[in-house]
């Protein structure tokens, strides 16, 4: 058994079909990261200086973030699709609230 799975790694590996999916995914962890970050740098400084802002932003972050990833991950796939943006929305959403 393990030696199936060593054989079918080489066969994706030699194909090119493993780099491919390596960078699909790279590109969806550091697309979703950079965007998580920036929201959460650009939203953060004005939420935490601005006490009606923070007021305001507050309870609904804490709802959103209160939802599992694993009930909004299918929604995101129907609302944009399955290409790079409903993953990279999801892997922002998970750099935006650091759990």
């Amino acid at each position: 058994m393990p030696e199936e799975v060593y054989l079918r790694f080489l066969s994706y590996s030699a194909g090119g079909q493993l780099q491919l999916h390596v960078a699909a995914t790279i590109i969806e962890v550091l697309g979703g990261f950079v965007l998580g970050s920036a929201a959460g740098l650009l939203l953060g400084y004005p939420i935490a200086k601005i006490a009606l802002l923070e007021r305001i932003a507050i309870p609904y972050m804490v709802a959103w973030q209160s939802v599992p990833v694993v009930a909004l991950a299918p929604l995101m796939i129907i609302w944009f699709g399955t290409g790079y943006l409903s993953k990279i929305l999801v892997a922002a959403m998970i750099a935006f609230f650091p759990f």
